[in-house]
């Protein structure tokens, strides 16, 4: 059950892709993405750009209050 998103997140920075993810989050993951990358000038950080997706993607978008929901996995 849930409308579930993810977002996958690579970087030759990283050994793993960084996966986001929204039990209940829709669509949510495209407009977070899109919203952080027409802001931030930390592309080029991909440990900071992931930060600021997650926050994007579950506290503005998602509404995430602490509830069970969202996770991170490498």
């Amino acid at each position: 059950m849930g409308n579930r998103a993810f977002i996958q997140i690579e970087s030759d920075r990283f050994q793993v892709p960084i996966v986001l993810y929204g039990h209940w989050s829709g669509e949510d993951n495209r407009t977070a993405v899109l919203d952080v990358l027409a802001r931030t000038d930390r592309v080029g950080d991909p440990s900071y750009l992931t930060a600021q997706i997650f926050h994007e993607f579950s506290a503005r978008c998602g509404n995430y209050d602490g509830s069970l929901g969202f996770g991170i996995s490498a």
